[in-house]
């Protein structure tokens, strides 16, 4: 697939979206229920398909056990899909 300039990029496929889906497994008093607004804190973490980065498919999933893991998962999500973060202009100035 070749390579298109930013601007060439259709609207919506700029960002590259990462989905947190927490599971909620056996939180309903019945097999097969839901307890609306609860979850528990471990899901996994994914990233969305994305033609114009060259992500193609969102096979790969990353687990998470608790909240204080999601960074961590993130971390390795973009490590594993071969992403490179650049530093923001505001995170920059924190930085030797």
């Amino acid at each position: 697939m070749p390579k298109r300039k930013v601007d060439e990029t259709p609207y919506g496929e700029k960002m590259l979206v990462v989905e947190l889906r927490f599971f909620t497994n056996d939180l309903g008093r019945k097999d097969g229920r839901v307890r609306p607004k609860h979850a528990w804190s471990g899901g996994m973490a994914r990233l969305r398909a994305n033609p114009s980065h060259g992500i193609e498919e969102e096979g790969t999933k990353v687990p998470f056990y608790t909240l204080l893991g999601i960074p961590g998962a993130v971390e390795k999500l973009l490590v594993r899909r071969g992403i490179t973060i650049h530093a923001s202009p505001k995170e920059r100035k924190y930085r030797a």
